[in-house]
């Protein structure tokens, strides 16, 4: 069936955007180019629940965020909080504040808040092999030329 949303509020369950990518054909073989894509990360949280048996939120808390020590990284909660940014929208001729997304929207694509020390940990940890393998972490990184070809599909 197709994803149906009411509004920005609205739940949704990943697994549509998922079927879809069964369908799909791939752009290119696998190691040879790359292209930014959320459905990736949908099918990403899709798999790890279907492996472990848990959320993929549960399973990215105990395997990196408790590991790492992450203290300020969560999954984004259903309703803005006091500290988050709040968005504006256009409406008419007057901005007003945007109407919150639900979380289930973007899934494992994007429902990580975190501040900007946890950020450097993560960052310093995924490159210096301590999330990742040698082996993983360069097979994680796009082809040299992936981005002087445009490799960003956003």
């Amino acid at each position: 069936g197709e994803r149906r949303v009411q509004g920005r509020s609205g739940a949704v369950t990943p697994a549509p955007s998922g079927g879809r990518v069964a369908t799909t054909p791939m752009p290119c073989a696998p190691g040879t180019a790359w292209r930014y894509s959320n459905t990736g990360y949908i099918v990403l949280g899709m798999l790890i629940e279907k492996v472990t048996g848990h959320s993929w939120a549960s399973e990215i808390t105990t395997r990196f965020v408790a590991r790492l020590k992450l203290t300020e990284t969560r999954p984004c909660p259903n309703v803005p909080i006091g500290r988050d940014a709040h968005g504006y929208e256009l409406a008419g001729m007057t901005w007003q504040p945007t109407r919150f997304l639900a979380m289930s929207q973007p899934y494992a694509a994007g429902v990580l808040c975190s501040n900007i020390g946890d950020l450097t940990t993560w960052n310093r940890a995924l490159h210096t092999a301590t999330v990742l393998t040698p082996k993983s972490y360069l097979m994680s990184l796009p082809p040299e030329d992936a981005a002087a070809k445009g490799g960003r599909d956003l």
